[in-house]
């Protein structure tokens, strides 16, 4: 199972070069950037784009594209990397433009991604970090089943700590 990913109403497929206008539309947003690191500029959303890029096309776990399925618009991100680019852990991470807000979008995508990074990808676990602040997204990993399991500093500031484990496979039994 590779990519696309689909959802009910949202495919996640790799990103492509040519997706920088539409995300920088999304990354260059102050209210959604409030949480996140910023990208102030076109250069800042470019090379963001190609690290997402490089690491869709070597086959490594990446934030990829979240297309509405029925609009076939760019509405933002998702998907796992390293967390602050070095791990070694791996972090799941959504990013949604402000009109895309409300409507469980971020609750699907995440799921997809929970779901594929512990199945085909055979991450051993995979983290959230989350703003003590954000309460829309503490509220989506609760949704998908993460744990808060303590809290770290990354990218600045103090984040809470959320994973996500495969489900424990039940001991076979004999004859």
């Amino acid at each position: 199972m590779g990519l696309p990913l689909l959802t009910e109403r949202l495919e996640l497929r790799a990103f492509e070069l040519s997706d920088l206008k539409a995300l920088h539309a999304i990354y260059g947003d102050p209210e959604v950037t409030r949480f996140i690191p910023a990208y102030p500029t076109l250069d800042h959303t470019r090379h963001a784009l190609e690290i997402h890029v490089r690491e869709a096309r070597a086959g490594n776990p990446a934030f990829w594209a979240l297309i509405e399925r029925d609009t076939g618009e760019l509405i933002g991100d998702a998907g796992v990397g390293l967390i602050e680019g070095i791990g070694p852990e791996y972090e799941l991470g959504y990013t949604l433009g402000p009109r895309w807000w409300g409507r469980g979008y971020a609750t699907e995508a995440a799921r997809a991604v929970r779901d594929y990074a512990l199945g085909p990808l055979a991450l051993p676990e995979v983290l959230a970090l989350v703003r003590p602040a954000n309460a829309a997204s503490i509220n989506v990993l609760q949704k998908i089943g993460m744990e808060r399991v303590g809290t770290r500093d990354a990218y600045g500031a103090e984040h809470l700590v959320y994973a996500a484990r495969p489900a424990a496979t039940p001991p076979a039994t004999g004859p």
